[in-house]
Parts: C-alpha cells; structure tokens; sequence
C-alpha cells in the first residue's frame, strides 16, 4: 500500500511544498535607489555554518553599474566588486569571522559614490540557509523520489530565474522609453518655439515691406 502511485505521488508533492515554503522563508527581494554619491548598507546575522547569498543587478541609471562590498562581523572587507552591473556571492558564515561568540553580524553595502549626477535603480535578493534547518531534514533516501524532486527543483529555480530576468529586461526598456519620450517631448516644444519665432520674424519683415512710407 506503502508504496503505490499514488502515495508516491502524494510524498512528492508534500516535499516539494515543504522545499518551495522553506525557500520562500529565507530568500528576500528588495528595490533600492541610489542617489549620486550615495551608499546604502544592511545587516544580516547568521550563526557559524549558517550560508548566505547575494544576487543584485542594476536596471537603471547611468552605465548600469555599482560598487558592492561585503564586511565581516569585525569590519573586514570579505568580498568587494566595482563597477559591477549583476554578480551573485554566496559565502558561509564562520566562527573565526567575528571576535565575539554567538551570532555573526555581516555587512553589505551597495555604492554610488563614483557617479556626482546619476541615480541608480537596482534590485537585489538576500537568500539564507540556516545550518539547524539544514540538520533538521530528516527526509528518508529514496533514489527515484529524490531525483524527481531534483528534478522539479531545478525547473522551478529556471524559472524562477526566467522571470527575474524578464523583469529586469522590462524595467530597462521602460526606462528606455520614457528616456526616449521626455527627448521627444522637449525637442517638439522647442521646434514649436523656433516655428514660432521664425512667424513673428516674417509677419515683421513682411509688414515693413508692404508699408508705404510717407515724403514730405
């Protein structure tokens, strides 16, 4: 009875829910602005073995690029990229990253400060994984289960991926298009300022030139 199709069936899909709800939890979408010669930081406390990881991409503003620095517990600089449009860092949190027992308190930063006029849009997740929950998935082996969730695992993580990706396509051709729809705006306003001048300027030379001039 134990092992019939649908049980199978029934079983994978309670992990499947139970992988997709923990992931849910721990991962954290953000949008920041960044305005010209600014920088923005936040803080995340893991414990020794817990991982984490960072994936951010720039969608709008300038050449599309920020400066990312990553600081352990005790202010040292673990990983940093400039002038970076997307990159993903995942590290693991360490005993030896902080003075201090206990839970580690790392900091990331996302810069503006090389750009003196230009704001920055980007977006950025924050994902965890605590190692006791990692330690708590006491899920029985079973080689053809696992591989069919495998399987639907890395499908939803494609399109998952998919979607950011087409998200951030479409916040930069939004940008595109107004970008383009303010240049056009302004140059028809002053192509009806110059039409408008070049009128007065011909009503007067013609008016000079019809008027009869009086001799004395």
């Amino acid at each position: 009875m134990s092992s019939s199709p649908l049980f199978r069936l029934g079983r994978l899909v309670l992990l499947f829910t139970m992988l997709i709800a923990s992931l849910v939890s721990f991962t954290s979408a953000f949008t920041l602005i960044l305005g010209p010669n600014e920088e923005r930081c936040f803080f995340e406390e893991l414990s020794p073995g817990d991982r984490m990881s960072v994936t951010f991409e720039v969608t709008q503003g300038g050449k599309l690029d920020v400066d990312f620095y990553l600081y352990s517990p005790s202010s040292n600089i673990l990983h940093q990229t400039e002038k970076a449009t997307s990159e993903t860092f995942a590290f693991t949190s360490s005993e030896n990253d902080s003075d201090t027992p206990g839970k580690n308190r790392y900091r990331y930063c996302f810069s503006n400060r090389l750009s003196s006029r230009t704001r920055k849009i980007l977006s950025f997740t924050v994902r965890t994984d605590p190692l006791s929950r990692r330690n708590n998935q006491n899920v029985s082996r079973d080689p053809q289960l696992e591989a069919e969730l495998n399987e639907l695992l890395h499908g939803s993580k494609a399109i998952r991926e998919s979607v950011r990706y087409l998200r951030v396509r479409e916040a930069t051709h939004r940008s595109t298009a107004e970008s383009s729809n303010s240049r056009i705006k302004y140059w028809s306003i002053a192509q009806l300022v110059i039409l408008l001048l070049v009128v007065v300027v011909q009503f007067v030379f013609l008016k000079r030139f019809f008027e009869v001039r009086r001799t004395v």
